[in-house]
């Protein structure tokens, strides 16, 4: 008689189990996983929902990538296990400490690099020994202590434990942590619209994400980018993605069409294109009123690039 374990007959739980196994793999290769620092997730090859027309943007640096449609600077750093741990589980415990701080220090060297307005993160934001205001004074010190903080709370997206002990990671800071430490030392002190009792100027569906067309004006990504309208200006949090060609194909609209689709930026995503660019600020075809309701509403921006 045959045994029932769970409702399943035992002969056939091991061709279920099999079977299982297989169907998880399929759908874990093709699952979602959430995006650090934007709190939207993306496909596994980095472009949920855009199609063919458009592709991620990575920079990639020997083991520092930086994915500019994610908002992410990754940093994978190994360390081997120490031949003098009396086990592979404790030396696990120091190499990945090793690990960690590694792939720190690889963040953070590239996150000074970067440019803001025309001008390294290393000018904004000096490091804590080269600023002339005492320790812990001062707000260039402040800064200095608040990039670090933000290094130091970098995410681990992937880690991997070998045998003997040895240990990998992958290791993230958010985009947007960096330009608003840097925007915010920067801003200009000036008072919003729905600060001085205007709000009501404001459209009644303010938009949830604005895809700027930017394929004829800019081909690389550029940290810190400001949107302006015809007056007022928007520095918001930025993500890129790259067309396949600078004209408008079908496969380039099809790829726009989705985005303004997706669930994933909102219901009330507005599509505008580029008028100018420099260093510092776009300007783009809106209305200060939807410019000022998107800032309201802390719109994300997707910017579609031109081909490089």
């Amino acid at each position: 008689m045959d045994c029932w374990c769970g409702g399943i007959r035992r002969r056939w739980r091991r061709p279920l189990a099999i079977v299982a196994a297989v169907v998880g793999v399929a759908i874990w290769g093709q699952g979602t996983a959430v995006v650090y620092g934007q709190g939207t997730p993306a496909r596994a090859n980095g472009v949920a929902g855009a199609g063919a027309g458009v592709g991620p943007v990575l920079e990639r640096h020997g083991d520092v990538t930086i994915d500019w449609t994610r908002g992410l600077v990754i940093a994978r750093a190994a360390a081997a296990a120490s031949v003098r741990a009396p086990s592979p589980e404790i030396a696990r415990i120091e190499a990945e400490r090793r690990a960690r701080a590694q792939a720190l220090a690889k963040i953070e060297q590239h996150v000074r690099a970067l440019h803001i307005a025309g001008r390294p993160v290393a000018e904004w934001v000096p490091v804590a020994a080269d600023v002339a205001d005492a320790p812990g004074e001062g707000p260039s010190a402040l800064r200095a202590a608040r990039l670090r903080r933000i290094i130091e709370r970098a995410r681990a997206l992937r880690i991997e434990y070998e045998s003997d002990g040895s240990v990998s990671v992958d290791m993230g800071v958010a985009l947007e942590a960096v330009r608003r430490l840097v925007h915010g030392a920067t801003a200009e002190r000036r008072p919003k619209p729905w600060l001085v009792g205007d709000r009501e100027r404001l459209p009644q569906r303010p938009p949830s994400a604005i895809v700027v067309d930017a394929r004829r004006s800019l081909s690389a990504p550029r940290l810190g980018l400001v949107l302006r309208g015809e007056q007022h200006r928007y520095g918001a949090p930025t993500i890129f993605y790259r067309a396949s060609a600078r004209k408008a194909s079908g496969s380039i609209r099809r790829s726009i069409r989705a985005m303004v689709r997706d669930g994933r930026f909102g219901d009330r995503v507005v599509r505008t294109r580029v008028k100018a660019v420099d260093d510092s600020e776009m300007v783009v075809e809106l209305p200060d009123t939807k410019l000022a309701a998107a800032e309201w509403a802390r719109a994300v921006v997707i910017v579609i690039l031109g081909p490089s």
